[in-house]
């Protein structure tokens, strides 16, 4: 088993990071993916991060994908994290929980066998602090945390520490990455990199949401 927490690390410029494709899975920034690795090769992917204390990214698999041969085309704008807990059960497998630290895109695959690795280039965060985004994220902040009250999915405590959320980029990611949505339309999420647009976007997710869940409550 290996817990690790990693602070202040970064995606850097042409850094060579191992590629994980999944057909249904998006690693946000500020958020923790659980995943289940059986594959040989990317059993070798894990032992090789969780050896060098590398960072690992998540490319969704294009719509058709089945269709294709080896390498399945995949989304370029990948999330990217760090492996925080990794569990080998008797058989050789692996859950594992990476922490999304960042937003990449794929600028050349170097590697595709036993596993992909590519050269990444980090996609910066946005430094908006207007009042346009201020009052977006409270607005955000309130439907999610009528969304989460209404389905009962989290507790108290869970609740009171997303109300405590003010940033809008972890606020944006935390809603997008549990928003009852498909993979592609999450993954259309990861890369609308202007702030003001994801929030947007994601209020019109939430309000549509919450109309669905109080018509379920007045049948």
């Amino acid at each position: 088993m290996k817990t690790e927490t990693v602070v202040g690390l970064q995606i850097k410029a042409g850094e060579k990071v191992p590629i994980f494709p999944l057909p249904n899975a998006i690693l946000f920034p500020h958020v923790e993916l659980q995943l289940y690795i059986f594959e040989p090769r990317y059993q070798q992917m894990l032992e090789d991060c969780v050896k060098g204390h590398s960072l690992m990214a998540v490319s969704l698999l294009k719509k058709g994908w089945e269709s294709h041969q080896e390498p399945f085309p995949a989304y370029d704008v990948v999330g990217v994290g760090y492996v925080k807990l990794s569990i080998q059960n008797t058989e050789g497998h692996s859950n594992i929980i990476l922490k999304g630290i960042g937003r990449a895109k794929i600028s050349e695959y170097i590697q595709r066998d036993p596993y992909p690795i590519a050269k990444v280039i980090p996609i910066e965060k946005a430094s908006e602090s207007s009042q346009e985004i201020t009052w977006r994220t409270r607005k955000l902040s309130k439907l999610f945390t009528e969304k989460i009250f209404r389905t009962k999915k989290s507790s108290d405590e869970e609740i009171r520490s997303f109300e405590k959320i003010t940033d809008p980029e972890e606020l944006s990611d935390i809603v997008a990455f549990t928003a009852n949505l498909d993979y592609h339309t999450k993954q259309e999420l990861l890369e609308t990199f202007d702030l003001k647009d994801r929030l947007d976007r994601l209020i019109q997710i939430l309000e549509s949401e919450l109309r669905l869940l109080k018509a379920q409550d007045n049948s």
